[in-house]
């Protein structure tokens, strides 16, 4: 990795000269205080209304006897409140401010909790959605093993990211990643996984992965 000399939170954005992904060199609790859920943003409104339908065609072409889903990142948990024909939904989010605007509906449980805290908590799901996740964390490989421990055998782990190198300095989007399309397949491979559907994904510009687990 490649210092770019761009700095942000007393770090600096390094850049992988084969792969081009970057990387914000700061710790994970820098980044955090500075998330906010997509869904919250009311500038994305329409986008993200457009953008649940599509999500929801997706599972529904891609797992329509799924008995369970967690949405990991739910935000206001509005995509698991769609998937209606699955009885067991969960939605977790580490950001407890959303939780003012959960409401309990038929088979729909939210958590406040992280990636990583609710992997240890041993359950399975048949599908596993990390929707715009990824760049959040700082150590992307570690949350990628728990994102799979996470889905059943036989299951599905869907996952979307932003590409390309807009490296934000002033209007911080708490991102600690900036990935491109070769950058995420490189960081499958060390995992030894092959997606089996890989390309552009539904927010502009990012990439969208389905891996199903053995």
């Amino acid at each position: 990795m490649r210092a770019l000399g761009v700095k942000c939170l007393g770090g600096e954005w390094l850049r992988c000269p084969r792969c081009h992904h970057a990387q914000l060199n700061v710790s994970e609790a820098a980044i955090a205080q500075w998330h906010q859920t997509f869904d919250t943003k009311r500038i994305w409104k329409p986008l993200y209304e457009e953008v649940q339908e599509k999500r929801v065609d997706i599972l529904g072409e891609l797992a329509p006897v799924a008995k369970s889903v967690l949405d990991v990142g739910c935000g206001r948990g509005g995509l698991l409140r769609l998937l209606t024909w699955i009885p067991k939904r969960v939605g977790i989010d580490p950001d407890a401010s959303v939780g003012a605007h959960w409401r309990k509906s038929n088979g729909v449980v939210y958590v406040t909790a992280g990636l990583s805290r609710y992997a240890q908590k041993g359950l399975q799901f048949d599908v596993v959605m990390a929707w715009h996740v990824f760049e959040h964390v700082q150590d992307i490989r570690a949350a990628l093993r728990q994102a799979l421990k996470l889905t059943a055998p036989g299951g599905y782990l869907i996952g979307e990211v932003p590409i390309g190198i807009r490296l934000r300095v002033k209007n911080y989007d708490g991102h600690a990643h900036r990935f491109s399309p070769a950058s995420v397949l490189h960081w499958l491979a060390i995992h030894g996984i092959r997606p089996i559907r890989a390309g552009p994904g539904m927010l502009e510009p990012s990439f969208m992965f389905v891996l199903q687990k053995d």
